[in-house]
């Protein structure tokens, strides 16, 4: 079985998409991201327009990935340089902790536009 191959992980800032949707839209759907997410496709076509590929990770696999030999490793075991935010308005204190504790243990990392507040959902 192959590995993927691609640079970076782009943080999905979900909660953002939550709190955007009118009404109580909990459904999320990868084929309608540049109407519900137009910000972060944006972020996304700038990054693969400089050259690079990348592969979207939630709150939950970010938990998950450990720093090894100074790149990032997920639970599936694929390895990427970084992680990038996107800018995100609403993150859960967990995700922002363990954006830190990756990058004191030499993970990349980066932030488009910064995060206004955390707290999440």
């Amino acid at each position: 079985m192959g590995k993927p191959d691609n640079d970076f992980l782009v943080y999905l800032p979900i909660y953002d998409i939550w709190h955007e949707q009118p009404g109580r839209y909990l459904m999320f759907d990868i084929h309608k991201m540049r109407e519900k997410a137009p910000r972060f496709i944006e972020a996304v076509n700038t990054i693969c327009e400089s050259g690079y590929d990348v592969d979207y990770i939630s709150d939950a696999f970010l938990q998950q990935t450990v720093v090894r030999n100074g790149q990032l490793v997920t639970p599936g075991k694929a390895a990427y340089k970084a992680v990038i935010v996107p800018a995100a308005r609403l993150m859960p204190v967990e995700t922002l902790a363990q954006l830190e504790k990756l990058a004191r243990q030499g993970g990349g990392g980066g932030l488009m536009g910064g995060v206004a507040g955390v707290g999440g959902g």
